[in-house]
């Protein structure tokens, strides 16, 4: 989750508090969705995670978020957990929230194409490789989170407090296992599998232009099989399969 580049209070702000919502959360969701408001009673204790109530925080900083009115989320998990972490958001610190789902290599494009200008103020989920560029062409607040400190590994966060990570994907393959029963063939069981030309045509993935998970596709190959082994896998993988947006 990270912050886009820009001087603002509330963005500066926000950052605490989304990041104690998602890690407050077991649930995980492309539209707009305004959240409503409510009050929290529950109270933080020792050790536990900061962010469950206002007082939590800095009031003055708190009440000068508040007076900016409203937070604008681009989300990259699944839509249900967006709308579970800007609802908490909104319980917590009674700012209205919106929030738009979009792949995280689409919010990678947009923010570069607003280039310090940013329509949003939190970009929230999503694999971390797009977010490296982001930090790696300032496009990103640095924001040091209190509750960063519950995270099991520092492999988890970016070393320059760009973002921090609120919870770990498996990348895997599902099956269709009629289909494959139809045209007589076997569940590919590893990655190598995947080029037989039996099965080409047949392995959809999505778009390498857009995708965060697809980018995550092509790094988990470059380390499996070294750059050059990792790029002619692709190209092949690329050549028998098909992409979706």
């Amino acid at each position: 989750m990270g912050s886009m580049k820009e001087n603002l209070t509330r963005r500066q702000f926000v950052g605490v508090g989304a990041l104690a919502a998602g890690l407050g959360l077991a649930g995980c969701s492309s539209s707009s969705s305004d959240a409503s408001s409510s009050s929290s009673s529950s109270s933080s204790s020792s050790g536990a995670l900061r962010g469950s109530t206002t007082d939590d925080y800095d009031a003055d900083l708190v009440k000068s978020a508040q007076g900016e009115g409203s937070l604008v989320v681009y989300g990259c998990c699944e839509e249900p957990y967006i709308s579970a972490a800007c609802d908490k958001y909104t319980e917590i610190f009674g700012i209205k929230t919106s929030w738009q789902r979009l792949s995280t290599g689409e919010v990678l494009a947009k923010i570069e194409e607003e280039n310090g200008s940013p329509s949003a103020d939190i970009w929230f989920a999503g694999t971390t490789d797009p977010y490296n560029v982001a930090s790696t062409e300032h496009l990103l607040e640095t924001y040091k989170a209190t509750n960063a400190s519950h995270i099991m590994s520092e492999k988890y966060t970016s070393t320059d407090n760009t973002w921090v990570g609120i919870y770990k994907g498996i990348l895997g393959f599902l099956t269709n296992k009629e289909d494959l029963d139809d045209k007589n063939l076997d569940a590919p069981g590893d990655w190598p599998d995947l080029l037989d030309s039996s099965y080409k045509g047949l392995i959809w993935s999505s778009n390498y232009n857009t995708a965060g998970t697809a980018k995550l596709i092509l790094n988990t190959c470059v380390q499996k099989y070294g750059h050059d082994g990792g790029i002619q896998y692709l190209v092949a993988h690329l050549c028998s399969g098909q992409c979706y947006d």
